[in-house]
């Protein structure tokens, strides 16, 4: 995903808006990758150029939020840019994370495990590079941080995202210890990133 050009997460992205499209009148387990090509206007052979499938599509989409937001914080992003960005993606597909929320629970275990381990990573990195040992203590708090930040996302789809965008990431980034957040809200450089600039602009960043 590193180096996904800008146009391919642009053409995912329409694959996922028509998986929400879809999803407001059928459930996503019975959604099939032609019925998403029909709304997408695309070939099969298109579409699985992309993914493998449907839940590799969200897969893809949940960790392409986290990529661009929850894992720069403090490299490139505040914690509420952060939080902002990876959760306007979310509220952006909001019918598609909706028809997640009653999953299988192995899907969910994946899917918490590998954002919320990717989180933890994103931190220690950043504390590393500002010289900041990880000690027992700090390596709790982050794994802390990572579990409660997933658990209150989760919640928030799961209870119909009733909060805006900007108003749950300021949530988000107030569950981080003040040590902490003083850190990781002076990043160590500025995000040139275009989809991110876009996703700040839009909200008034």
């Amino acid at each position: 995903m590193e180096h996904e050009t800008l146009r391919d997460a642009e053409r995912k992205l329409l694959v996922i808006d028509a998986l929400a499209d879809i999803v407001t009148d059928k459930p996503l387990k019975e959604v099939s990758v032609a019925d998403v090509c029909q709304k997408a206007e695309l070939s099969r052979s298109a579409f699985y150029r992309m993914f493998s499938g449907i839940q590799d599509a969200v897969l893809w989409h949940r960790n392409y939020g986290a990529e661009l937001g929850l894992y720069q914080i403090g490299r490139t992003l505040t914690c509420y840019e952060g939080h902002l960005v990876s959760v306007s993606l979310i509220a952006a597909a909001k019918p598609l994370y909706a028809a997640r929320a009653p999953s299988k629970a192995g899907d969910e275990a994946v899917f918490r495990g590998a954002t919320t381990r990717g989180h933890v990573q994103a931190m220690s990195d950043v504390l590393t590079r500002r010289c900041i040992s990880i000690s027992p203590r700090i390596a709790y708090t982050l794994e802390g941080v990572a579990a409660s930040c997933y658990a209150t996302v989760a919640h928030w789809i799961a209870n119909g995202m009733d909060l805006s965008a900007d108003e749950f990431a300021g949530i988000l980034a107030d569950a981080y210890p003040a040590r902490l957040r003083e850190v990781f809200d002076r990043p160590l450089t500025p995000n040139t990133s275009t989809a991110v600039m876009r996703l700040l602009g839009a909200m008034g960043q």
